[in-house]
């Protein structure tokens, strides 16, 4: 169903939601992908001027990456979009207004890519090609949230053929298509703006430090700290967000703006003879497809977050190959952060969401390390 709604399929959905009207799911991850799929619909009902304007984010990508700076996206977000979708017409109309010199082609028989282009899929929908590292193009589609890199083989396999380019990049033999035709050509797709992976817990406690509990951990780091003074966790400060339960008792909190229900539980503490407290947390966010479902990987189960367990989802082979791909890291405390590395020496990316930085280490044509580096100068490491 995230597909077709992704696609803009909104009479196959009301197919499936009547049909499934009664079903129960498992009050989990599933539960949520369904509910976000109905909330989707919704919105694609109500209001389809904001809901299907895949064609004008992938306009404003090519755009940026022809003219940079120069292109102000914003205009182009806030064209409204009709309830079939925009035409490949309308695009070029948009073109011209927005002064981006693209033309709408078709390239018939030829298996040639354009970077940077607007490619139109066969399922009717738009995306943006904006970069090519080898036999590798990075495609834009903000309706499926992270750019993805294919090789041009599945990018043809899933194509109409029909494209907007820059007047000129036209290659020889590609016709330009005339206004009827591209009237014909539409695309559509619900572009989801809520990001609950960036709904994160801050993994310092308190977070921020306050004055006395900085002072209380060097006072435990060098031995001078006596265990009966106080032997319960620091709960936080007044400049946190979210006071979280010590040993005992569920607490709950409410995350702006995303509007998530958390739950946090502390089910074991104990403060050593030296260093500082170890403790392990559990949390659990409503709205939270990953937590927990990670093939192949111990855990708490589904939709559960512990603070002792992370994890983290790349392509070596693409890393080691093209020095180019995502990262995805599964943060111990909920949420997650995605990288993408960009071909090259460095081989640091940073969410720029949260400040994190991820670094790999190749040895022998092998991942052989990946190190998470965050703002507060903490580090997690996976080999």
């Amino acid at each position: 169903t995230r597909l077709l709604a992704s696609l803009g399929r909104i009479e196959a959905l009301e197919v499936i939601f009547k049909e499934n009207s009664d079903r129960v799911l498992d009050q989990g991850p599933l539960s949520q992908m369904w509910s976000r799929t109905r909330e989707a619909y919704a919105m694609m009902r109500v209001r389809p001027e904001i809901a299907y304007r895949c064609g004008t984010f992938a306009m404003a990508n090519v755009g940026r990456v022809l003219y940079g700076e120069q292109v102000n996206p914003r205009p182009l977000w806030r064209e409204p979009s009709p309830p079939v979708g925009f035409t490949l017409a309308a695009l070029t109309d948009f073109s011209l207004k927005h002064n981006l010199n693209l033309v709408a082609v078709h390239r018939g028989e030829s298996l040639d890519l354009v970077v940077p282009s607007v490619v139109h899929w066969a399922q009717d929908h738009y995306a943006a090609i904006v970069e090519q590292v080898g036999d590798l193009y990075k495609v834009v589609d903000p309706t499926f949230g992270e750019p993805v890199w294919l090789e041009a083989e599945a990018i043809n396999a899933e194509a109409s053929g029909y494209l907007l380019v820059h007047a000129q990049q036209v290659p020889a033999g590609w016709r330009v298509v005339p206004a009827a035709e591209a009237a014909q050509v539409v695309g559509r797709g619900y572009y989801n703006t809520e990001c609950d992976d960036c709904d994160q817990r801050c993994e310092t406690c308190p977070c921020p430090p306050s004055d006395q509990s900085k002072q209380d951990k060097k006072d435990r780091d060098d031995g001078n700290r006596d265990d009966d003074q106080d032997s319960r966790p620091d709960p936080g400060c007044a400049d946190c967000q979210f006071i979280e339960a010590s040993s005992g008792m569920v607490t709950w909190s409410v995350s702006e703006p995303y509007i998530n229900l958390w739950l946090a539980d502390r089910p074991m503490s104990y403060q050593p003879s030296r260093g500082p407290r170890v403790e392990c947390k559990l949390r659990h966010k409503q709205r939270d497809e990953s937590a927990g479902g990670i093939p192949n990987a111990t855990s708490f189960g589904k939709g559960v977050n512990c603070s002792w367990l992370s994890y983290v989802q790349v392509s070596a082979s693409q890393l080691v190959s093209y020095g180019t791909g995502p990262a995805y890291v599964f943060l111990p405390g909920g949420g997650k952060s995605s990288f993408q590395f960009q071909s090259g020496v460095n081989p640091t990316a940073t969410d720029y969401f949260n400040q994190a930085r991820l670094k790999h280490t190749i040895v022998g044509g092998q991942v052989t390390k990946l190190e998470l580096l965050r703002p507060d100068r903490s580090k997690l490491g996976s080999r």
